[in-house]
């Protein structure tokens, strides 16, 4: 699926900066997309997959990046396996946002355990009781 911005409407390019869309899980407080305009001919391209986990994006072009990034211990361990890496907001960002829906998990990353994952291991029988 691709959002199709208002017709004719070209996002102005941000005072001292580069114009980007940004996509934005209100209730989670998510990142779910980070596309710069420039590369945005006529619809942004969102995910089908992201677009099913979260149904309320909030796309902004309002937000400029302030280059100050804070990061789990992991992600800084997969920076060093990335030594060609030579930007965080264009291939870092990027890679870590696509990534987060993917079916394998990047190198380093905690696995998730899923509400889904805890009920399928209850119903089971397989999942230990913490109630006395």
């Amino acid at each position: 699926p691709e959002v199709k911005p208002p017709a004719g409407a070209k996002p102005a390019k941000a005072e001292g900066g580069v114009l980007d869309y940004v996509g934005l899980d209100p209730k989670q407080s998510q990142l779910l997309c980070l596309v710069s305009a420039a590369d945005v001919e006529e619809k942004l391209p969102l995910s089908r997959k992201m677009l099913q986990n979260h149904p309320n994006v909030s796309i902004s072009t309002k937000m400029l990046d302030a280059h100050f990034y804070i990061f789990s211990h992991w992600v800084m361990n997969l920076l060093e396996e990335m030594p060609n890496l030579t930007s965080i907001k264009t291939e870092l960002i990027p890679f870590l946002v696509k990534h987060q829906y993917s079916s394998k998990p990047v190198p380093g990353q905690p696995v998730r355990i899923t509400d889904e994952f805890e009920e399928e291991e209850e119903s089971d029988g397989n999942a230990e009781s913490t109630k006395p």
